[in-house]
């Protein structure tokens, strides 16, 4: 029966606790003429939830026994609240905690047992500096802007716009700088003049006293004047770290001294402002009118996603918004000295099997969202995760127990080390890829082999001065590759200087600047280069490029012949002294290396963070501005890489060589000039009707070949794979 009587005083109360809220304001710190006695739970803290706590201990201690400890909360700062208070009978005065870091500071200094909890909008530090604090979790709650009803701002604003409003950036000081509108303002002015008007009866004109009305259109910036909750607010500081703005960086145009969550104290005719607003406050205010008068303020949209849901009384926070701008609140207490544990009747209150958890219907009704199953736990987040989001919106909370019979679907603090299970195809799978790798590794070892064999008898009788003799007669033993080594360098280097800049270039419009709808064609385009064989880049060179560059070849002599480079010995007005040369080859070469270095570029810019983008745009960076303090320097040791793989391209490039250049087994600076020579070339010309000295020779050549290609391109992989953006593409 005492039971009985115990649930109807509870359900009494919480009936009386939601009418009254519905008719009056919240209540507002201890009853009058209360003063809470030393064993009572007492608590401070966050203006946020305040009205939701103090309902809930109303509802706690309606079903009290007797002499039992029963809960109080002191409100946050308010108009007509004292700014001293003693929370507990017998206990020094203090001066009001306004806000969740206020109210945790409180709770951490006090040694007296003067204050319990403290009402919490922001979750735990991860600075060890609150490991001593327990985080009750009692809803969801989440933050966006709110304007004024008669705003010049848009409907919703993206997370970087925002940032850049709170950075005082100068894109972002007026409402149209970010999708808004400009204030119009019409003007007429009437005035009498005479003019000579035609009588239609005697069709003669007349001089008539007219009326003549001139209007006036004027457009003006609105600017804008974001204003921030005060220094200490839970809903201030988890406000800048979605924003992903640091305390320091908010600018000097931001108002810091509002009192959150109060719209009546905000300017109502100021068209300019902009305010942050808990959206289970606002509810609670504009739909429930449990507390203080929210004025004409009205949320508005991040992101495209509206933060509510609903109309009228079934208006409610919307649990699929921006997770950026989702949080959990709390109720905080102290864990018992040396332990990780909290006193029990602590968890007889805010715990997941306490008095709080057990009144959903209050939670809701002051305009936050019932955690369900996750209420009272203390390892949530600031931020929902997909389980307390499924529990907020009533969805079916599965609970599977693993082995050790804890719930897996319980937020951890440290996360689960977690182990794919291997079936039959898994395992077919992973065995034939290692086979692959395995084959690819044995053939490379397999092709040097024999490659240093073959070239044995060649190394064997020249030694070192294989590497160091210009000419190439095995007949008489007189045979190296050094003008062969030259000249292949000399061509590698000159497709890079022709070939990557227009590269990186394409990559950087194809990335950052061309329309979606035009990006995969040109990416077709670029890749499609890469199909063309070689023996066709290699007549193009001859029968088209050849021709035409040849007056670039002549003025480049003529003007910077000073550089041993561009030196040319020769008649210089006949075409015969720059056809067939170097130069004409590695640019050949450098249109074909195009497409590797422009896809690795791609894909290295794509992978600049995008929270690094915004962060630039929200500091007031231009569209070039972000890619040279951004794009750039992420990608930078990427387009090194890609560099380097087009220099292991260009070093083998056989055909178009061969059919550009003009053999000559002298080693020579002077790119320009015609003739000219690469190992690959000489090989594809030779192999056919060598001795077996010169096969050996020519082997060995191509075993150098082999060496300094493989080295590079091991090289090149060392560079991206230790770059910020290599590892951004393995992950």
């Amino acid at each position: 029966m005492a039971s009985l009587l115990r649930r109807m005083a509870v359900a009494s109360a919480v009936a009386g606790t939601m009418l009254v809220g519905t008719i009056s304001p919240a209540l507002a710190d201890p009853p009058s003429g209360t003063t809470p006695a030393v064993t009572d739970i007492v608590g401070v803290g966050s203006d946020t939830t305040q009205d939701v706590v103090n309902a809930l201990s109303v509802a706690y201690n309606a079903q009290a026994a007797a002499g039992a400890p029963k809960v109080y909360s002191w409100d946050a700062f308010g108009p007509g609240l004292p700014t001293s208070i003693a929370t507990k009978t017998g206990c020094t005065a203090i001066t009001r905690p306004n806000g969740s870091g206020a109210g945790i500071a409180a709770l951490k200094n006090d040694t007296t047992g003067c204050i319990d909890f403290a009402r919490s909008s922001r979750a735990k530090k991860t600075d060890g500096s609150e490991d001593s604090l327990a985080f009750f979790a009692l809803g969801q709650d989440g933050v966006t802007w709110s304007t004024p009803a008669t705003s010049y701002a848009p409907a919703s604003l993206t997370r970087s716009q925002l940032a850049g409003i709170y950075a005082c950036s100068p894109t972002a000081q007026f409402w149209y700088q970010v999708g808004g509108k400009d204030k119009v303002t019409v003007t007429k002015t009437t005035k009498w003049v005479w003019k000579l008007v035609l009588n239609k009866k005697t069709h003669k004109k007349v001089r008539t006293h007219v009326k003549v009305v001139t209007t006036k259109t004027v457009k003006t910036h609105v600017p804008i004047h974001p204003y921030l909750p005060q220094p200490g607010s839970g809903t201030r500081a988890f406000w800048e770290g979605a924003l992903g703005v640091a305390d320091g960086a908010i600018g000097a145009c931001v108002n810091q001294t509002l009192e959150e969550n109060t719209g009546n104290v905000l300017p109502q005719k100021d068209a300019g402002a902009l305010a942050v607003y808990s959206v289970g406050k606002w509810i609670a205010q504009a739909v429930n009118k449990h507390n203080d008068v929210h004025g004409a303020y009205v949320l508005h949209r991040i992101g495209g996603i509206s933060p509510t849901v609903g109309t009228g009384a079934t208006t409610e926070l919307n649990i699929d918004f921006n997770p950026q701008f989702l949080r959990i609140i709390f109720n905080v207490v102290k864990k018992l000295p040396g332990t990780n544990n909290v006193d029990a009747k602590y968890s007889g209150v805010f715990g997941s099997s306490g008095i709080f958890c057990a009144q959903p219907a209050i939670i809701k009704s002051y305009g936050f969202l019932p955690l369900g199953g996750a209420c009272g736990l203390q390892s949530l987040s600031t931020r929902s995760s997909k389980a307390v989001r499924e529990a907020c919106a009533g969805l079916p909370h599965r609970r599977t127990y693993g082995r050790n019979r804890k719930m897996l679907d319980q937020p951890e603090t440290v996360p689960r080390r977690t182990q794919a299970r291997r079936g039959p195809k898994d395992l077919l799978f992973r065995g034939g890829v290692r086979g692959a790798g395995i084959t690819m590794l044995i053939t490379m070892g397999l092709i040097a082999l024999f490659l240093f064999f073959k070239a044995d008898l060649a190394l064997s009788k020249r030694g070192y001065l294989f590497f160091t003799t210009q000419q190439w007669n095995p007949e008489t033993g007189q045979f190296g590759i050094f003008a062969m080594l030259t000249g292949t360098l000399e061509i590698a280097v000159t497709a890079l200087a022709v070939g990557v800049p227009i590269a990186v270039l394409a990559a950087l419009y194809i990335s950052e600047y061309v329309p979606p709808r035009f990006k995969r064609l040109l990416i077709s385009l670029i890749d499609l280069m890469a199909a063309v064989p070689s023996i066709l880049y290699g007549l193009w060179g001859v029968g088209f490029l050849q021709a035409r560059i040849i007056t670039l070849s002549r003025w480049m002599s003529d003007h910077l012949g000073w550089i041993p480079l561009f030196k040319a010995d020769g008649d210089h007005a006949d075409p015969g002294t720059f056809t067939s040369s170097t130069f004409i080859a590695g640019v050949v070469v450098g249109m074909m290396v195009i497409p590797i270095c422009c896809s690795l570029s791609r894909e290295v810019f794509s992978q600049a963070p995008q929270s690094e983008r915004e962060a630039a745009y929200a500091l007031g960076s231009t569209k070039w501005g972000m890619i040279r303090t951004v794009v750039l320097p992420f990608g930078r040791a990427g387009i090194i890489g890609s560099a380097m793989l087009g220099l292991g391209r260009a070093l083998g490039e056989t055909i178009a060589v061969a059919l550009i250049i003009s053999p000559n087994f002298l080693a020579t600076w002077h790119i320009l000039q015609g003739a000219g020579n690469s190992i690959s070339a000489t090989i594809a010309l030779r192999v056919g009707d060598a001795s077996t000295l010169q096969i050996s020779g020519l082997m060995a050549a191509g075993l150098t070949l082999f060496a300094i290609t493989l080295g590079i391109n091991f090289l090149a992989a060392i560079v991206i794979n230790r770059s910020r953006s290599g590892a951004s593409t393995e992950a």
